[in-house]
């Protein structure tokens, strides 16, 4: 017999909530599911900001307006690099069921009464879950790079905002990252079913292609061994290069006799289990250098929040009703926070400090071994869905991009789904127990992919040196090579000055700080000649190492002003 198992113990003794539930069971309790999205064209280039475009989600109301101000630098420097176009802020209500959400899409966000041309696909959400709602970041992520701002205080929102810029801006010497595997053996089904099924033949899988230069990466590094212990992920993510940790674990759930408070709820819920050798928590990682400019795919219940109901509870409900005990509903269900839903305080923690990742990736919901073994049809371990987001990130992709490799998954889970209640009604067929359980399957598949969210901006990417463009350098350091160009040099064009971009609607009027240039100024010029000349813009940036945007950006300052307008004085 197959078996489910959840990623979550509780918070006292470490034990496993549900170590083990049955599989025989889903077949009665699993019908149903929400009704599946479509994507829209996946064509053009995802990285680039002036095609994809950049925009912002916020609250309506004062709270709305302060984290505005707030992120306005942020604003700014999205804004140059998808070439002065006008970032979009769109305000929304604190509350939407997944039905009025999916309304709020097609009639605010993308109402099609023209071309999509100014709808950014890159979606920056700001607030905690009961100040913008999950049900609407699920919706967006449908089709778009969906991501997620949550913090406790104004002076976090600015931490980040100041991390991702100075990243960004001075990025590391290193064209590779580091991918980093961190399994806690503490000995429940879960966590064993998860490394066997998913870590071991996942590490084997990029070590592999790797070696066949697929993967951009120096070095796979595995950790967690049989004694678990906080300290060696603490020492693992100590790391001098941006990497990518991917971590298998439990996440604390309630103790068994509950929270004391909502607010020790929210300060506890959903920390990293090592079992009986201890915790790490938010707290534990604030002051931290933990993945300095990383990104953080945590694997456990509650790992990036908290939800105002599960997405579970209909079945869980019916599986105890059905008398199947070792469910165990209630248990599963008690760390479903009373007053209001919440992003977690680990990827709270690490995001607001100035020694952290850019981006954490983690389930908002209970998380079951589900999205990596399937049980559809028969058992089957697939684990390429996760080392997908991994590999995206490694060559730079910005961290939306990766999300969406789940996102796909889910897709094919909605289809499925969708095709077999479609030919059931077709055809008139009485579901028997075989159809009944592979149905239960993709549905508990459907909703345990769409529980995973991005925390951070999914426009961010690991700041890594471009290959073949200009050498990077870590933030603070003045020094950093450029690199000269091998394009040959072509005659200089007398820049035409016209009127500026029309100011961006951004929550600030100050004028933002020039953009790094991609290129020393020479071998820019002529980049930029060639592009003025009509040659392709794809073509040039490729040539010279450089990304699409960012050449295209110089073009436009440049041909409105010189090199005066690249920061760089005439003569």
């Amino acid at each position: 017999m197959s078996d489910l198992s959840l990623l979550m113990v509780h918070a006292d003794d470490h034990q496993p909530v549900l170590d083990r539930v049955a599989d025989g069971a889903l077949a009665r309790a699993g019908e149903g599911g929400k009704a599946p999205g479509y994507l829209w064209d996946e064509g053009g280039e995802p990285n680039d900001l002036h095609a994809q475009r950049w925009g912002i989600l916020a609250p309506e109301g004062r709270r709305g307006d302060r984290l505005l101000e707030i992120v306005a630098p942020l604003v700014a420097h999205r804004r140059e690099q998808q070439g002065g176009e006008p970032v979009r802020v769109y305000r929304v209500p604190e509350k939407m069921s997944a039905g009025e959400a999916a309304q709020w899409k097609k009639t605010v966000f993308r109402p099609q009464r023209e071309l999509d041309v100014e709808v950014p696909r890159y979606q920056l959400i700001l607030g905690d879950l009961h100040e913008v709602p999950l049900s609407l970041q699920q919706v967006q992520g449908s089709d778009g790079y969906v991501g997620r701002l949550a913090f406790d205080s104004d002076d976090d929102y600015a931490a980040y905002v100041a991390k991702v810029l100075r990243w960004e801006r001075s990025p590391a010497p290193e064209v590779q990252g580091r991918a980093l595997f961190h399994t806690v053996h503490d000995g429940s089904s879960a966590t064993e079913i998860g490394y066997h099924a998913l870590v071991r033949p996942g590490v084997s899988m990029l070590r592999e292609r790797m070696d066949r230069g697929q993967v951009n990466a120096d070095q796979v590094v595995e950790s967690g061994d049989a004694d678990p212990d906080p300290q060696g992920l603490l020492n693992a993510a100590r790391i001098d290069r941006p990497a990518f940790l991917f971590s298998l674990s439990h996440g604390e759930g309630p103790p068994r006799r509950g929270w004391r408070s909502a607010d020790d709820q929210r300060l506890g819920q959903g920390a990293m289990s090592f079992g009986r050798g201890g915790r790490i928590r938010g707290e534990d990682l604030r002051d931290a250098v933990f993945l300095p400019g990383g990104v953080w795919f945590m694997l456990a219940c509650f790992g990036a929040g908290s939800p105002s109901e599960s997405a579970y509870q209909h079945w869980l409900e019916e599986l105890g009703a059905l008398g199947h005990q070792q469910a165990r509903p209630q248990a599963a269900l008690a760390g479903i926070p009373k007053e209001r839903p919440f992003v977690a305080a680990v990827p709270r923690a690490v995001l607001a400090s100035p020694n952290g990742p850019l981006g954490f990736i983690g389930h908002v919901d209970l998380a079951w071994t589900y999205s990596f073994r399937e049980l559809d049809q028969r058992a089957a371990s697939r684990p390429a869905k996760f080392m997908g987001v991994l590999r995206s990130a490694l060559k730079r992709d910005r961290l939306g991009i990766g999300l969406r490799e789940l996102s796909r998954y889910l897709g094919q889970a909605n289809q499925e789904l969708t095709d077999l209640a479609d030919e059931e009604r077709a055809r008139g067929i009485v579901a028997d127990a075989a159809r009944r359980a592979q149905k239960a399957h993709l549905w508990m598949l459907r909703q345990d992919l769409a529980a995973y969210v991005l925390l951070g901006d999914p426009a961010a990417r690991l700041p890594l040196a471009e290959p073949g463009g200009a050498t990077g350098r870590r933030p603070g350091d003045a020094r950093g090579a450029e690199l000269h160009s091998r394009t040959p040099s072509i005659a200089a064009m007398n820049p035409r000055r016209t009127s500026s971009p029309s100011e961006a609607r951004s929550p600030s009027a100050a004028t933002p700080e020039p953009a790094p240039l991609p290129l020393a100024i020479d071998p820019l010029e002529r980049a930029i000649g060639r592009v003025l000349a009509g040659e392709s813009l794809r073509q040039v940036a490729l040539e010279h190492g450089v990304e699409s945007d960012a050449l295209r950006s110089a073009a436009k300052r440049y041909r409105a002003g010189g090199r005066r307008a690249l920061g760089v004085p005439e003569g």
